[in-house]
């Protein structure tokens, strides 16, 4: 293979590398906001979900690389959207990260198979 033919190759190959999709799921618009202005502009594709119910559906059809999945929500809250995305095999091999403003044992202990763990993305830790 000529010099010229891999550059090509390889041009292409980092050119049609689809961006990362990041789930952002809260039903706290002002979480929701502070998570869009952090990842924006950062090369992801990044989606919404205002309730765990929306997190399945968006999930199901979109594939995400990276779940950040409120804890305390009404309607299926964290765990057990957190559960069901597990349990799915379209989406149990999505990154789960939970964000709590809770304590780190309390959001980990109840989540098996989940990723990560981060605080609330509106109060500072």
């Amino acid at each position: 293979m000529t010099e010229e033919k891999e550059h090509q190759i390889k041009q292409s190959k980092s050119n049609d590398l689809p961006s990362p999709v990041i789930l952002m799921v809260d039903d706290n618009e002002i979480n929701l906001q502070t998570l869009y202005r952090t990842l924006d502009g950062q090369g992801y594709s990044l989606l919404i979900a205002r309730s765990g119910e929306d997190a399945l559906r968006i999930a199901a059809r979109a594939d995400p690389d990276l779940i950040l999945l409120d804890v305390m929500m009404s309607g299926i809250d964290g765990y057990e959207t957190c559960a069901r995305l597990k349990a799915d095999e379209n989406t149990r091999n999505s990154v789960i990260c939970r964000l709590s403003k809770y304590g780190r044992r309390r959001a980990a202990d109840r989540c098996g198979g989940c990723g990560g763990y981060s605080g609330d993305p509106g109060r500072p830790v």
